[in-house]
């Protein structure tokens, strides 16, 4: 019966279950998104690993309309006693589900400087709002 818990619970934290829609959502770097199912109102968490001291950040791609960015990218240190000038941690980015729609979400690691190099890092995210 545990379980079932444990699994109804992975559902909620999903978004594939549609009694609870005002329910906000967090995603990370090993997140399913095939799509990812949201309703309207309903707000997402990002976060992803990050050290901006190497060099590299995050770099929104694509974002779709329906799905408004609220405020900018965070970045916290993994742990404070651990942390120091240089620490990784993780970036955080919020959004809101606006409107009904396919919406995809696309972010990429690199160093802005060099425009030619290869991505360190890809996201990318399709959400479905109903």
């Amino acid at each position: 019966m545990s379980n079932r818990l444990l699994f109804c619970g992975c559902l909620l934290m999903a978004g594939c279950s549609s009694t609870q829609p005002s329910g906000n959502l967090i995603l990370g770097d090993d997140s399913d998104c095939t799509p990812l199912v949201m309703h309207t109102g309903q707000e997402l968490t990002l976060t992803l690993p990050s050290d901006p001291t190497s060099g590299y950040r995050w770099t929104i791609l694509q974002r779709s309309d329906n799905l408004k960015q609220l405020g900018p990218e965070v970045f916290r240190e993994r742990r404070q006693d651990q942390g120091g000038i240089g620490s990784a941690g993780q970036s955080l980015w919020r959004f809101r589900a606006q409107s009904a729609g396919s919406a995809q979400l696309e972010l990429q690691a690199r160093q802005p400087w060099d425009a030619e190099a290869e991505a360190q890092a890809r996201f990318d995210c399709r959400i479905e709002i109903r």
